[in-house]
């Protein structure tokens, strides 16, 4: 068991091994992007090449490789790619204190995204080198702290990179519809704060992981489904009542929630908004 690694440990050792592993984890997460970074630049077609204008090019087929090696989605494998680049390309003195151990991931993947507007060679290697000798404030920075003091930074060297992130910002908006949609249906687009899109995938997870067993709707419906319920939160939803299953028996609790309510035969209905929760 991996407790008992601990009966011999006092506090002073447990938190050195904390330290030791932290610094392990952010290596291995380094070698793994330049794994990444390393396959991305084999895969990647010249620019006369005709994959490049194709539906499908050669970084979406190895975003589904990468995807495929870490068990995880196509956004993701594409943002890890995007993490993967940046070091190799752009910021090699950051890559080689993560390969260290000296840099945690989560403050690598800010560098990298603040500093993506930047297209000057010769910026790129001040701002790698001056990104390289604060590493050591960045850990225990928040996140919206970590962003300022980055942007400060590129404000001094490459002031249109910090205009064009302020302005991208500037123009979000979100719009309904548009004269193409399917009858009954509307699209959504627009953009929004990455602090906001956090949120927004954060309690769309939750009430999808909410919904009942038998709720027969796809992951994409439900997702859909959710935002009409966290528009309309404040909206009274009748109570649930105990149904008849097959299961095991158990306590059912209800609650009062925008989702799905079982009906008589233990089915959920699509068009009721009430979570029924088992426990």
């Amino acid at each position: 068991m991996i407790e008992r690694m601990f009966e011999d440990l006092d506090d002073q050792a447990l938190v050195a091994g904390i330290e030791v592993e932290s610094r392990a984890e952010s290596a291995a997460a380094a070698r793994r992007l330049a794994f990444i970074a390393e396959l991305a630049s084999r895969r990647a077609a010249p620019s006369e090449d005709a994959v490049v204008s194709w539906a499908c090019d050669d970084w979406d087929a190895t975003a589904a490789e990468v995807g495929a090696a870490m068990n995880i989605g196509h956004r993701a494998a594409s943002k890890e790619m995007r993490i993967a680049e940046a070091l190799r390309e752009r910021l090699p003195r950051v890559a080689a204190l993560f390969a260290r151990g000296a840099v945690s991931t989560r403050v690598v993947e800010t560098l990298t995204w603040r500093t993506q507007l930047v297209t000057d060679a010769r910026v790129w290697a001040v701002v790698d080198a001056e990104l390289a000798s604060r590493v050591h404030e960045f850990g225990p920075m928040s996140v919206v702290a970590l962003e300022r003091s980055v942007d400060s930074l590129l404000e001094k060297y490459d002031p249109a990179a910090v205009r064009r992130t302020r302005q991208a910002a500037r123009d979000r908006d979100v719009r309904f519809g548009k004269p193409d949609d399917e009858t009954g249906t509307a699209s959504i687009y627009g953009r929004v704060l990455v602090t906001d899109r956090e949120a927004y995938l954060k309690r769309i997870a939750q009430l999808v992981a909410g919904v009942c067993v038998d709720d027969p709707r796809t992951a994409g419906q439900r997702r859909s489904d959710a935002m009409g319920v966290m528009a309309s939160v404040g909206i009274g939803w009748r109570a649930c009542a105990p149904v008849p299953t097959a299961r095991p028996p158990g306590r059912i609790r209800e609650r009062p929630t925008p989702w799905c309510t079982c009906s008589p035969s233990g089915r959920c209905s699509m068009r009721s908004r009430i979570l029924c929760q088992r426990r």
